[in-house]
């Protein structure tokens, strides 16, 4: 059941709940109405808040069942204790306004008290998670990654001020720049790639180089997310500079280009944001991918194939732990006053204000159960991302925790067939240029080139590799049907 139909069972229940106290409590139908209203009004309130406690323990991600059995578990108690008071030791004194306090007094009691608890667990739960796991390191000044989201920043102005740019900007290159694309466009997108209006935002990328970088130093999620767009589009920027430089027969000027982008990719990994990890696989393959596609080969060309070999192999860091993100997503939604369940379920049904308040004790006690599992994963997670295999992905539960985990293990799925298939590219156009042919098998490579040919991490399936008239064919594991091939389009021998 989801919350809304769970609340709307509780309801049904309580009612009934309190037309058969009301009954038993009066003697006439007058009596029994107004205790109907009575009990109505007090266990509606004490009742609830009463019902943080069960739930508070029982921690359900909706009410569902468990959510049921304690909101009348919590019901059923005052009214007992209200018959009690009723009926035994104040029946004097007691009178529907009685009725009417001691349910609210001790539901508060009861919310309070499980708050409290939650409090301290969490406090308690924080301190031996900042003693677990190591905290976001601070920002150097200056700090590279500055430089390098100011440089996104700059590029999307510069789009931005033209509209027009976007329909004559290329824009990430391949698609772009095939042969049947019209002369007069190419000409026209060469002219906005080597404007010198861009000079500036390329040097500023380029302040970046050999400068300590750190992305993520404690900061919300929601500033972590503002330089992505840029960043991303700047370095597909370079590698359109690439393309320009090839299509003016450029050709020495292709590879330093890319060379460029490599180590702002490996700046954004192991930065202790996985959605970082990614982005920067995404920029070092836009290097890769260009340089298999224009770059040129000869001799002369191979020491920058080595250049770019060893940039892409000092970028290739261990998969973010994103556990202090994680305890920081934890306390902004505490601050906010939300279940720290719903970070998991994007898009699923929010609680009123009233309910937030309700389910503080749950919230705040949940969020201690998550920081506690946090610490005790911590053995855990440092093993898969040190493992060089691992089990293929399985459905989520929408638990925040059990989700983080299956997300490590399709992030470093990707992260070694991204990189895999970065470095045999590379390998290859470097084994072209000092060989004069592409192997016949990628085992060749093997030792000189590769210490070893990488597979999928999961399967264990290798990567599709077959020399061609044009040069070769390369594709990631489980995608031989030639969905994503990579191989030569315009390549160049001098």
């Amino acid at each position: 059941m989801n919350l809304t139909v769970d609340l709307q069972v509780c309801g049904i229940l309580f009612l009934l709940a309190v037309l058969v106290a009301a009954w038993f409590f009066g003697s006439n139908w007058k009596q029994r109405l107004g205790w109907f209203f009575a009990i109505a009004v007090a266990g509606g309130v004490g009742g609830a808040l009463c019902a943080a406690g069960p739930l508070a323990l029982l921690q359900p991600t909706a009410l569902s069942a468990p959510g049921v059995a304690a909101f009348l578990t919590g019901i059923f108690l005052l009214v007992l204790t209200t018959g009690y008071l009723r009926y035994y030791r104040f029946r004097p004194l007691c009178r529907k306004w009685l009725a009417l306090a001691v349910l609210p007094v001790l539901g508060a009691l009861v919310w309070g008290g499980t708050l409290g608890i939650g409090v301290i667990r969490y406090h308690a739960a924080q301190k031996e998670f900042d003693r677990t796991v190591p905290p976001a390191p601070a920002a150097p000044v200056p700090n590279g990654a500055e430089l390098y989201a100011e440089a996104g920043r700059a590029w999307r102005g510069w789009l931005d001020a033209d509209q027009e740019r976007w329909a004559d900007f290329p824009c990430s290159g391949f698609n772009s720049w095939k042969q049947e694309v019209m002369p007069e466009r190419k000409q026209k997108a060469v002219g906005l790639i080597l404007s010198p209006e861009l000079e500036p935002v390329v040097d500023q990328y380029e302040k970046a180089f050999g400068m300590p970088v750190v992305w993520y130093s404690g900061q919300p999620l929601e500033e972590l997310m503002q330089p992505l767009t840029g960043l991303r589009g700047v370095s597909r920027y370079l590698c359109d500079r690439a393309w320009a430089f090839h299509y003016r027969k450029e050709y020495n000027r292709i590879l330093p280009e890319l060379r460029k982008i490599l180590p702002c990719g490996g700046s954004l990994r192991n930065q202790g944001v996985l959605l970082y990890d990614l982005v920067g696989f995404a920029i070092q393959a836009i290097a890769c991918n260009a340089a298999v596609r224009i770059g040129p080969v000869g001799p002369e060309y191979a020491a920058d194939y080595r250049a770019m070999l060893e940039e892409l192999r000092k970028g290739q860091l261990p998969l973010s732990n994103e556990s202090r993100l994680c305890s920081g997503l934890i306390e902004a939604a505490l601050e906010r006053g939300e279940d720290p369940a719903y970070l998991s379920q994007t898009g699923t049904y929010r609680l009123t204000p009233v309910l937030q308040f309700l389910v503080l004790p749950l919230a705040w006690n949940r969020a201690a159960s998550f920081l506690d599992r946090l610490a005790d994963m911590q053995p855990e997670l440092a093993q898969l991302i040190a493992a060089d295999s691992f089990e293929e992905k399985k459905d989520g539960t929408g638990d925040f925790i059990y989700d983080l985990r299956e997300v490590y293990s399709g992030g470093l799925r990707k992260q070694y067939i991204t990189d895999g298939f970065n470095e045999i590219a590379l390998v290859l156009k470097l084994y072209r240029s000092e060989k004069g042919s592409y192997p016949e098998t990628l085992a060749e490579l093997v030792p000189e080139y590769l210490k070893a040919v990488p597979a999928d991490p999961v399967t264990g399936q290798p990567f599709y590799y077959r020399r061609t008239e044009a040069g070769f064919k390369l594709d990631r594991p489980g995608e031989t049907s030639g969905r994503f091939p990579l191989e030569p389009e315009f390549e160049v021998t001098q």
